[in-house]
């Protein structure tokens, strides 16, 4: 099963990004903010991660940083899911080596499309 790390801190929506992993046969670890997430990475066995970038510890920028600097989770896919549009965050996200960008309000369906084609980009 597919383990994918969702790191949220907007509670509704984490809730409803963990409700539709679920149901498409994803074992979802959740994260409120970058500090647990970071600890989640170094102990668990993650293939996917969903991130937003504005958190009220670390930031996203510091979790892809991170992922991006540890060996072990360089071939991590890594999506940003923020309300952020600003031109140059989303420049400076795939400088850092962030593999997808998509904006709030999102639909669900096209963050499954997302997860699933970064997936088979990895096992291919």
């Amino acid at each position: 099963m597919t383990r994918v790390l969702v790191i949220e801190d907007e509670t509704p929506i984490r809730e409803n990004i963990v409700e539709t992993l679920e149901l498409n046969d994803f074992d979802v670890f959740v994260a409120d903010g970058g500090l647990a997430s970071i600890e989640i990475l170094q102990n668990q066995s993650i293939d996917v991660v969903v991130c937003d970038i504005m958190m009220h510890d670390v930031d996203g920028f510091e979790v892809l940083r991170t992922v991006r600097d540890d060996l072990s989770m360089t071939h991590l896919p890594f999506i940003f899911l923020t309300a952020v549009t600003d031109k140059q965050l989303r420049e400076q996200a795939y400088q850092m080596g962030v593999d997808a960008f998509i904006t709030k309000p999102f639909s669900y369906l096209d963050l499954l499309e997302v997860i699933k084609k970064l997936l088979k980009q990895v096992n291919s």
